[in-house]
């Protein structure tokens, strides 16, 4: 199915016009009429900015209305907006005109299911216009459903098991419609089966699973399921069902609640097919019509969200994000998820507000704290940061694994508050933990230089990091510039140089070197190294003092170095 597509996808491609379109004999003011939207639509579609293109190929379309490739591009573009309001009417009209289109088939299906005409999409499909085989077997199914055909349905979902490789997929949908059938103790017999034999085990099957047992009343069986699972979930979502098994209620099943629900879930048990093999361009196609289907089911929401992460969406990944509802169970999830795009979309005071607006109703969230937290240090509100980090550093249990990871982000705030021991305390705990991490083992190493401390245990820790990533060019320059900065220099010339080899475009590396180039005499490289590292930075601050360097030199020996000048691994 994927391979089938990619016609229709070259949106974030090369957008090319077919037959021949834009080459005809047009009068010049027709031609720039379709130009300038065509290549507008085109350089949004390589930034996969798909509602600018959306406008762009609407006018071009304008101008060209049969053009197969401006038909799926725009179509394309409505699907990742998850906008089958406005794609339905144009893919109707492709599938009328017999224009060459597979995702006007997608949508025309998407849309007949969103009717609920069954006796229509069951016509479509015979009259060839389908997607693939597994999913138009599933599809037929599920309208058999809707027509009240149950065993003629059940017979199908069973046909689709024994496709090649669709095992899985049929049990599962099988499993699914007999709950919606409420044969509650048939479908729960199907989710049992080993996964070999029966459904793939994943966090919403084994929820399925969950939910159908407490209304057979089970729910010491589901407890079982639930914590065979979910043994160290910290997750508010499966907490709160943890609770409500236990206390022997009820969970109703919710996952399919109409045959439209069904017809949702086979494009995102399809696009899930899809996640390792396919671009996040495709599978996005089939979430998001499962989300314009199902538009209120966390689940499919996040999953368009993530793919929408993967493309660099951030604003729209955003805005995804945000349509879980405060009372679904995967709302802190889903926020989790907003606040982590607004930061890498560089919306800062956006994704605090969000964490904070969640604290304020859940504060025992350990979590959204240790998040938090982060992004406060990146902001350098030092001070918060520590309060939020202490907060996750309490509520996470003794025994979680990341509490190392809190306790070394802890100790980096610390130091940059020039409380040095409470940030020793924290590191040498997060080293306690986690022995062999070398970023850990490199700043802890680094500042006990820096500050003249146990220098034998110093370089040993900074050995030690090496030892555990030697290619990493950032710590192997901390071994250099430590040997620089007690005035061993031409100790500090093999690691530096080693540092430059690994990051040679590394403006901070190249400075370094060249200081301990003219520490030994070799003042022409080192000139040559601080002009590399000049063309490298973009620091104005930086670039004065690498300017002064090569007009003056610098004075020995150093006494120390700034605390930016530390090179630690940034990546938590």
């Amino acid at each position: 199915m994927a391979r089938r597509m990619i016609r229709g996808l070259t949106l974030a491609c090369s957008l090319l016009p077919v037959g021949g379109h834009i080459a005809t004999a047009q009068s010049t003011s027709q031609f720039t009429d379709f130009a300038g939207p065509y290549l507008a639509a085109r350089s949004a579609g390589a930034l996969n900015d798909f509602g600018a293109a959306s406008q762009w190929l609407r006018e071009a379309l304008a101008h060209d209305p049969t053009n197969p490739a401006l038909i799926d591009n725009y179509l394309l573009s409505l699907i990742s907006l998850a906008d089958l309001t406005r794609a339905a009417p144009i893919a109707n009209q492709a599938v009328t005109e017999q224009v060459e289109s597979q995702l006007a088939q997608m949508v025309v299906l998407a849309d007949t299911a969103r009717a609920g005409d069954w006796n229509d999409l069951i016509d479509i499909l015979d009259a060839g216009h389908g997607i693939g085989v597994r999913i138009d077997m599933i599809a037929r199914a599920w309208a058999q459903v809707g027509l009240g055909d149950d065993e003629t349905a059940l017979a199908t979902f069973d046909a689709v098991s024994t496709l090649p490789g669709s095992q899985g997929f049929g049990t599962y949908h099988r499993a699914m419609a007999l709950a919606y059938m409420r044969r509650l103790p048939e479908a729960a017999a199907m989710l049992a089966l080993p996964p070999g034999q029966g459904v793939p085990r994943t966090r919403r099957t084994v929820i399925a699973h969950i939910q159908i047992l407490t209304e057979l009343g089970q729910n010491d069986d589901a407890l079982a399921i639930l914590d065979a699972s979910f043994a160290r979930s910290i997750d508010p979502s499966i907490i709160a069902l943890r609770a409500a098994v236990a206390s022997g209620g009820v969970v109703p099943f919710d996952v399919i609640q109409s045959p439209t629900d069904g017809i949702a879930e086979a494009f995102f048990t399809e696009g899930g097919a899809y996640t390792e093999s396919s671009p996040p361009a495709i599978v996005l196609l089939y979430a998001q019509i499962a989300h314009a289907l199902n538009n209120d089911d966390a689940d499919l929401i996040m999953m368009s969200a993530g793919l929408l992460e993967e493309l660099d969406r951030f604003e729209q990944a955003a805005a995804t994000f945000a349509k879980v509802r405060p009372d679904d169970p995967g709302f802190h999830s889903a926020e989790f998820g907003r606040a982590n795009v607004l930061r890498q979309a560089g919306e800062y005071e956006l994704a605090i507000e969000v964490l904070q607006s969640l604290l304020r109703g859940h504060p025992d969230l350990a979590l959204a704290h240790s998040e938090l937290g982060d992004i406060l240090r990146v902001q350098s509100r030092f001070i918060e940061a520590d309060t939020a980090y202490s907060t996750a550093i309490d509520l996470f249990p003794a025994s979680d694994g990341r509490l190392w990871g809190l306790h070394y982000k802890r100790g980096i705030t610390r130091h940059q508050l020039d409380d040095w021991t409470a940030a020793e305390t924290d590191f040498r705990t997060a080293l306690a933990q986690n022995p062999n991490h070398a970023g850990l083992l490199n700043y802890l190493g680094y500042s006990l230089i820096e500050r003249g401390e146990k220098l034998d245990e110093a370089f040993t820790l900074i050995n030690r990091a090496i030892s555990v990533d030697p290619e990493n060019g950032a710590i192997v320059d901390s071994l250099g510039w430590a040997l620089f900065s007690l005035g061993r220099h031409q100790e500090a010339v093999v690691p530096m140089e080693r540092a430059a080899a690994l990051l040679p475009e590394d403006p901070v590396i190249l400075d370094h070197l060249g200081d301990v180039y003219f520490a030994v005499g070799r003042t022409l490289e080192a000139q040559f190294q601080w002009s590399r590292a000049l063309s490298y930075s973009d620091d104005e601050d930086m670039n004065v003092l690498l300017r002064d360097k090569m007009d003056n030199g610098i004075e020995l020996p150093l006494q120390g170095v700034d605390d930016s000048d530390l090179s630690v691994a940034q990546d938590l």
